[in-house]
């Protein structure tokens, strides 16, 4: 990774802790629980949106960085970056004093672990939103929120 490439990822650390607190925030108004996976609202939406848009420029960043050149396609960014650091099989836990999960996201998850257009898929769901909010909405909801948020930490 060059100089420049490795400063530019800075960029998007900052960018994910204010996300990451307002989900926090969001969970003093929302149960987050095994039973609110489904919750879905314009503020999630908006988060979501928010997650995606960061990791669509933090990929095409690495990658420039990897490869000298851009990718065609955020998903020819996506395999490099899986092939290099193995992304897919990465794991993390949730913790927060504000997190109820029982069953899932425990006591480990991977967000990049999902089948495409599943209701994991937090990408699709973005996609789904960001091309018509009005009827795909209800994609906008906490699973998809908490897998995203992991994805762009990772």
């Amino acid at each position: 990774m060059t100089d420049k490439s490795k400063n530019s990822t800075n960029l998007y650390f900052p960018v994910y802790r204010n996300i990451e607190s307002e989900v926090i925030e969001l969970s003093k108004g929302i149960y987050f629980s095994d039973e609110q996976l489904k919750v879905y609202s314009i503020k999630i939406s908006e988060l979501l949106s928010r997650c995606l848009t960061e990791i669509e420029s933090l990929y095409k960043d690495l990658y420039r960085g990897l490869k000298k050149d851009d990718p065609e396609k955020i998903g020819d960014a996506w395999r490099l970056l899986d092939n290099e650091w193995g992304l897919s099989a990465k794991q993390l836990a949730v913790t927060s004093d504000n997190f109820f999960f029982d069953e899932s996201f425990q006591p480990y998850f991977a967000p990049f672990d999902y089948i495409n257009r599943s209701v994991d898929d937090f990408y699709a769901a973005y996609n789904a939103i960001k091309h018509d909010r009005a009827k795909n909405l209800p994609k906008a909801n906490l699973n998809v929120l908490i897998r995203a948020l992991g994805a762009l930490y990772i």
